[in-house]
């Protein structure tokens, strides 16, 4: 089923990009951040968002009834290359999802980094040194 659809180009092919029903795009994007994270994340989970994310990325047919990326064997049949897979999952995912699109979480993960982070890593710091300066200075019991 496609939504709201639009015609991308890569790697010199055509595909369109769908957006998400709504329950399920509240429960992909729900798992799919959180799977990403380095050494946090659970690839099992990551490859089956994955999977979902490309469900909603079509190939445009001779019929005139476009084909969904639905498995590993049609996407290495339609897509070029995994840079190419790559880069529709980006934009598949960036296309259903507002706040990566219009750049607002970019900018809001810049202000933690910019501003809280530095702020946040001092104090913990100046409460370490605190700390340990404190039992420097207290006797040792015997």
């Amino acid at each position: 089923m496609m939504l709201e659809s639009k015609t991308v180009e890569v790697g010199g092919k055509s595909f369109i990009l769908s957006k998400f029903p709504s329950w399920e795009g509240v429960m992909l994007m729900s798992r799919l951040p959180p799977s990403m994270l380095p050494k946090v994340g659970d690839f099992g989970i990551y490859k089956e968002c994955f999977a979902e994310v490309m469900r909603y990325v079509f190939v445009p047919m001779p019929s005139g009834a476009p084909l969904s990326l639905s498995s590993p064997e049609l996407i290495n049949n339609h897509v070029p290359d995994w840079e190419a897979t790559a880069l529709l999952f980006k934009m598949t995912v960036e296309y259903n999802t507002s706040f990566l699109r219009d750049g607002r979480l970019s900018s809001s993960l810049n202000g933690i980094t910019s501003n809280s982070l530095p702020e946040l890593i001092a104090k913990t710091f100046h409460l370490f040194s605190q700390l340990s300066s404190a039992k420097d200075l207290q006797p040792l019991e015997s």
